[in-house]
């Protein structure tokens, strides 16, 4: 994923989580309001794992969404926090679901 994708301000992150929408699936809980530019926030809590851990889940998440050709198309700020089933499959699959996932975001 490019930097220019990336939410990095903590008040905006906020701001997705407290005013955005949610939708929950077994594998994210996601949080997304409407932007001009497409920004994306990935958060792996603590209870998960060790920072090791989180750090690799994050890596392999934006690795796959900055593969994704569309990205642009989103026109949302998006919080994306996983859930501990998500962490069971292999890369492919995750690969699978996120870019299924990201496919819905741009249909709606």
């Amino acid at each position: 994923m490019k930097q220019i994708y990336s939410l990095k301000n903590k008040q905006l992150f906020q701001k997705v989580l407290v005013e955005g929408k949610k939708i929950y699936t077994d594998y994210f809980s996601i949080f997304y309001i409407s932007a001009e530019e497409t920004k994306i926030g990935i958060s792996i809590p603590k209870k998960h794992g060790d920072a090791v851990f989180r750090n690799n889940q994050k890596r392999q998440i934006k690795n796959i969404i900055g593969k994704f050709s569309n990205l642009n198309l989103l026109k949302k700020d998006l919080v994306i926090i996983t859930k501990p089933n998500f962490y069971n499959f292999d890369f492919k699959k995750k690969e699978h679901i996120i870019i299924n996932l990201l496919n819905k975001f741009i249909e709606n």
